[in-house]
């Protein structure tokens, strides 16, 4: 890239962020109300994402971060359309600047709910330790969330907040949190103590039989990986085959890329590629996650 689109590069964003900042402190009702209006609807979503993940945003930074994301949309898109003069490629930054938060948060979910998963059978070895102690089923949560790292210390926090805070009872508040947290394990070990707070029974004996049950399942869904393996392997294929050939024709024949890069079939032609890419690399993916 030459010094002269660099230039371009930068004077788009600046010249895009700096228009969106005028454009809403300058009165001008139209764009003012659907930028904030998109701002106000994301800001709702980005809260739910950070009390998801447990990040400790309060509204007013979910906020800023919306209102951050369609400025970057805006200034992605316009600095594309200024060193390409294509207004596909610009329209496919923009569409992928505006999903990007969405992947990022799906990305940490899914590592948090891994993390999770593996902490569930030490959790309800605590638990068991705890009742076996002598303690209640309230005590043995509270030894979880002192005992634990997080993320399943701040989950087991969260059933004592709602609890001893909000007025629930335990049996609510892990109903809650069933519903909270899919993991198998998970819902399996709420659901037991659930049935036994309606029914009764012996607490220790049904959470060390749990634990017993959870690591035995954690460890099959360890050996379905490594099945899966192979085919998880073909995602990262897929994902570098296309490109590899891409610059294996951009290299044989010359004339090619200012065909598909100066064009607007051969932009569209990338575009739809790209679409297709993903396609496949989201259908292996849910193929790998129905078998595991």
């Amino acid at each position: 890239m030459n010094p002269e689109s660099v230039f371009l590069a930068a004077v788009g964003v600046c010249c895009s962020a700096c228009s969106v900042f005028v454009f809403c402190r300058s009165g001008y009702i139209p764009l003012l109300t659907w930028f904030f209006s998109l701002s106000e609807r994301d800001a709702a979503l980005y809260q739910s994402w950070v009390d998801e993940l447990s990040l400790g945003w309060n509204p007013e930074r979910a906020h800023h971060a919306a209102r951050l994301a369609h400025i970057v949309v805006i200034a992605a898109a316009a600095t594309v359309f200024i060193l390409t003069r294509s207004p596909v490629f610009a329209g496919g930054v923009a569409v992928i600047a505006y999903w990007l938060p969405r992947v990022v948060y799906r990305a940490a979910r899914e590592a948090r709910l891994q993390k999770l998963a593996k902490q569930i059978p030490d959790a309800i070895g605590v638990m068991a330790a705890s009742v076996g102690a002598g303690k209640v089923l309230e005590s043995a949560i509270e030894d979880v969330h002192k005992r634990m790292p997080n993320p399943i210390s701040h989950e087991f926090a969260l059933i004592l907040n709602e609890s001893r805070v909000r007025g629930l009872s335990i049996e609510d508040a892990l109903g809650r949190a069933r519903a909270r947290i899919p993991i198998e394990s998970f819902t399996m070990v709420a659901s037991a103590l659930i049935i036994n707070m309606r029914q009764g029974g012996d607490l220790r004996h049904i959470l060390e039989r749990i634990s017993e049950a959870t690591h035995e399942l954690f460890r099959l869904q360890k050996k379905l990986e490594s099945e899966t393996a192979e085919v998880r392997a073909q995602e990262k294929v897929i994902i570098l085959l296309t490109p590899l050939f891409l610059v294996m024709v951009l290299f044989f024949d010359p004339s090619i890329p200012d065909i598909l890069f100066n064009s607007f079939t051969g932009n569209l032609l990338l575009m739809v590629v790209a679409v297709i890419q993903l396609i496949g690399f989201l259908w292996i993916r849910r193929i790998v996650r129905a078998i595991i």
